[in-house]
């Protein structure tokens, strides 16, 4: 503790000014203090004034300085110079779970404060000088031991990081033991297997499978340079399974490990539990108990308060099809509460129904497919491919005749006494098959182009493209000139049947289309195609076996291998109207009107009048005639 006396001390005032101003200093340890000087009333003078320091404690007569003091000879000025000692802390601490202890080493700096002489001044802010001493001392491995006995710890130390401590010879902390936690057993859980857009997924002992990437957006690779390009109408196919896949399997529970802290204290594991697993609709269970397989077509679904696991046929889609839900793809049956958007495609391999309408959309299923609305610029496919097997066959069915028939003119030809069979060795057949197809068969290149303009429209068999590129440059034009031997020809007639054989067996589904009415529309199924309320306007029909319509059929093509049945076909102001059946087929109508085309095979009409309750069938005597 230092302080003053009133002594003014050595220093005296020289000039003026400094006579004027009163004057604080430090000499020795001790603060001196001098008032101002003043000679006349008209003089002013200052006194001294003390600032708080922010480190040491000034007095001035008792009074801690809190603020500016103003000193005059004569004040009690004290002080207190504090002083720190150097020292180094060690000590273990425990985590609050005990699992985990730390190794803490603090260090402390010693400080020893001195006041140094400072001039005189009228107003002083005290300055110190500081002298730091570092601690002695580092702590050894024993007593780091020893703390951690002391703090609880039972588990053996890790002591590299112990003795790296030590030797690093800095204030921090470590990680110098931990525990081993205790593992829960996993409950035995379902893990879900799928196909084509089914992801594997897995279903928690009580709850539900998680997503899967259904309604996710699935970029295309179209072949165009852009590959980040994303259709927002395509969020995957729905999640189904077929026979015999294996829908899901159920991982066995595993034991819990135990496990202890710091401080040696045992931690129990949870064991995992049984999931109790019912084998319901679709789904059986294997000997293994483990396996379930599914012996249907459709979306495993798995229940978890009857914890029953099942397969859904049938997929119900409330609402619309549009941009909001994107298309519908399910290997199963279809229901769709609304109307099927623009550019849309809800496909099945089973059954749809569509309560609304379709707008410009694709609807595909493998079975019937029924529209309670209309269809407006939609395709609607029931069957898949064998729809367009059937149309196939219709329009190869009068080529091969009329092969055949070549044929059988040739052989005719060879056993006529008035025929030189000579010229026809030397030749070839070519020459004689020309004529034939110019002068017999002119119908011949349009039948042609009906089946080029159909394959130019639909995706075919490699096998059909290449029989009607044969067809074309065998019989068109200079093409028959190549035949020169009729077991060539005989060859060519064969290969006809033998793909219509092969179209013939890949129509395995008789699917039918149930529609209220259509319009610019094209409408394909293996079985019946029924058009309720107003009929078909502009539109193409292509069924496997018989179109009914129960109202008008105006314009467009209709195409149907068995029968025809319409309340009116064509129109008033003679629409184009094209229709085609087969042999075995009739046409049945209320109204034929004029500018109405009838094909059969071979045959081709072109209605000109207006009839009324005509039959059009291929008579076994005349043909083909309306009745």
């Amino acid at each position: 503790m230092g302080k003053t006396g009133t002594s003014r001390g050595p220093w005296e005032p020289r000039t003026k000014a400094e006579k004027l101003s009163g004057a604080i200093w430090v000499e020795n340890g001790q603060f001196f203090v001098r008032n101002p000087v003043v000679r006349s009333a008209q003089e002013h003078g200052r006194f001294a004034v003390l600032i708080k320091h922010k480190e040491i404690p000034l007095w001035v007569d008792g009074k801690l300085v809190e603020h500016p003091e103003i000193v005059v000879e004569g004040s009690k000025i004290d002080y207190a110079l504090p002083s720190i000692m150097p020292e180094i802390t060690m000590q273990v601490i425990v985590s609050d779970d005990a699992m985990e202890a730390y190794l803490q080493i603090d260090v402390v700096n010693g400080v020893e404060y001195i006041l140094p002489d400072q001039g005189p001044a009228q107003v002083m802010d005290v300055t110190v000088e500081k002298i730091l001493t570092e601690p002695e001392g580092w702590p050894t491995v024993a007593e780091v031991q020893a703390a951690a006995t002391q703090a609880g710890v039972r588990v053996p130390l890790w002591m590299l990081r112990v003795n790296a401590a030590l030797e690093e010879g800095k204030p921090g902390r470590w990680l110098i033991a931990k525990g081993k936690p205790a593992v829960d057993g996993q409950d035995e859980r379902l893990k879900f297997f799928g196909q084509r857009g089914f992801s594997p997924l897995d279903a928690p002992p009580g709850g539900a499978p998680a997503e899967t990437t259904e309604g996710v957006p699935t970029a295309q690779d179209d072949g165009s340079p852009r590959k980040d390009v994303v259709d927002f109408r395509d969020r995957g196919v729905i999640p189904s399974v077929g026979p015999g896949q294996v829908v899901a399997i159920k991982i066995r529970r595993s034991e819990g490990q135990v496990g202890y802290d710091v401080r040696g204290n045992v931690l129990e594991a949870r064991q995992g539990k049984r999931l109790e697993i019912k084998a319901g609709f679709g789904i059986r269970e294997l000997n293994d108990g483990y396996r379930y397989v599914a012996t249907l077509w459709g979306r495993p679904v798995w229940q978890p308060i009857a914890k029953v696991l099942v397969i859904q046929p049938h997929y119900e889609h409330k609402g619309d099809v549009d941009m909001q839900s994107g298309n519908v793809v399910f290997h199963g049956d279809v229901t769709v509460y609304g109307n099927v958007a623009q550019g849309f495609v809800v496909q099945a391999d089973g059954m749809v129904l569509i309560h609304g309408s379709v707008f410009g959309g694709l609807v595909k299923a493998g079975s019937h497919i029924t529209v309670r609305g209309h269809s407006l610029g939609a395709l609607v496919e029931a069957g898949g491919e064998s729809a367009r097997c059937n149309h196939l066959i219709l329009l190869l069915v009068p080529i091969r005749d009329i092969v055949r028939d070549c044929i059988d003119a040739i052989k005719l030809l060879e056993k006529n006494n008035a025929f030189s069979v000579k010229d026809l060795q030397q030749s070839g057949i070519g020459p004689l098959l020309k004529m034939l197809v110019e002068v017999k068969y002119k119908e011949l290149p349009h039948l042609v182009y009906r089946i080029d303009e159909y394959l130019y429209r639909e995706l075919s068999t490699d096998t059909v493209h290449t029989l009607v590129e044969t067809i074309r440059h065998s019989l068109l034009g200079l093409g028959p000139l190549r035949f020169r031997r009729l077991e060539e020809l005989e060859h060519f007639h064969e290969a006809i049947q033998q793909v219509m054989a092969s179209l013939a067996a890949m129509v395995t589904e008789v699917a039918h289309i149930t529609l209220n009415e259509t319009q610019s529309s094209r409408i394909e199924a293996t079985g019946t195609i029924t058009v309720h309320g107003k009929g078909v306007i502009q539109s193409e029909l292509l069924a496997g076996r018989d179109i009914v319509i129960q109202g008008t059929c105006r314009g467009g093509r209709i195409i149907a291998r068995g029968s025809i049945h319409a309340a009116e076909v064509g129109a008033e102001a003679e629409v184009p109207t094209e229709v085609t059946i087969g042999t075995e087929g009739a046409l049945q109508a209320d109204h034929l009107w004029p500018n109405v085309t009838l094909h059969m095979e071979r045959f081709r009409l072109k209605n000109m009048v207006h009839r009324q309750h005509i039959l059009f069938v291929n008579d076994p005597e005349r043909g083909p005639v309306i009745r």
